[in-house]
């Protein structure tokens, strides 16, 4: 386009942007809006990508998770400890469902709810959570860490009494540490809140 035609049209969108100000407005708005929202999108989806990431990094997710039915755990150890190539491994004993209560407020009463609840390796590494609040398992007696979401919503974190009960045994102690398993579906959106104890309290007295 030649100098005089671009100025002409230069000239012609100006004339029709002063005779219809409020509807130019509106579309250089609208192209503002939905740059801002592609520049948002691209923004969140970049955010879950690498927050998704970093929060295996700091959770020490395995590579691999097999399932077990209830078996001895020597038993399932005689098995693992035979593959090749293998750097580390942990178990886990899963109690699916469990009536617990935690010490709500300061004024002495309790909330009740049920859980499913995580039997873990307190000096492993490789156990797939990221502590988000407090600390992770010493290995002492007493001691339990709560997910992030039950954390949340019911508004309550380290230090705090809990206790649990199954149809094999009852349980009692504190809450150390709040945490992160990123390959799992947190609660509310899972319909029971995973809390975890050391593998060897949960095998003795709830499972």
């Amino acid at each position: 386009m030649s100098p005089v035609r671009e100025g002409a049209a230069w000239t012609r969108a100006v004339a029709s942007l002063r005779a219809r100000p409020t509807s130019a407005l509106v579309a250089v708005l609208g192209l503002f809006l939905a740059g801002v929202m592609v520049g948002a999108a691209v923004t969140l989806g970049v955010a879950l990508s690498t927050g998704f990431d970093r929060a295996q990094q700091a959770a020490h997710t395995p590579d691999v998770t097999a399932r077990f039915d209830l078996i001895e755990r020597s038993t399932a150890d005689g098995r693992i400890s035979g593959i090749a190539n293998l750097r580390s491994y942990s178990f886990r004993l899963v109690q699916r469902s469990a009536d617990f209560r935690v010490a709500h407020a300061d004024h002495g009463d309790y909330r009740y709810g049920r859980a499913e609840l995580n039997g873990v390796e307190p000096t492993s590494r490789n156990d797939g959570l990221a502590i988000v609040a407090g600390r992770g398992l010493s290995g002492k007696p007493g001691e339990a860490l709560i997910e992030r979401g039950l954390a949340d919503e019911w508004h309550i974190g380290p230090g705090r009494e809990i206790g649990m009960r199954t149809d094999r045994g009852t349980w009692s102690g504190t809450i150390v540490g709040v945490t992160v398993e990123p390959d799992n579906v947190a609660y509310p959106l899972a319909s029971q809140p995973r809390i975890y104890l050391n593998y060897d309290e949960l095998q003795a007295n709830l499972s």
